[in-house]
């Protein structure tokens, strides 16, 4: 499954490139560890001060 969290560009946003995260559930952490660890990180205090405008969901078969 992947989880796309697409905001409008501002200058904020733009100032802080690009990230990418990935949960893996055998990777050794919880979900909420993972989670918590997105929360923590010196970019999330101006994410979350911005309003997504989409979320896309997919999921692709693996196999």
């Amino acid at each position: 499954m992947h989880c796309e969290v697409r905001f409008s560009p501002t200058p904020a946003l733009s100032e802080l490139g690009g990230f990418s995260s990935w949960f893996f559930p055998d990777g050794g952490d919880s979900l909420d560890a993972w989670a918590t660890g997105l929360t923590t990180t010196p970019a999330w205090s101006i994410v979350a001060a911005h309003t997504p405008n989409g979320i896309v969901v997919a999921v692709e078969d693996a196999c």
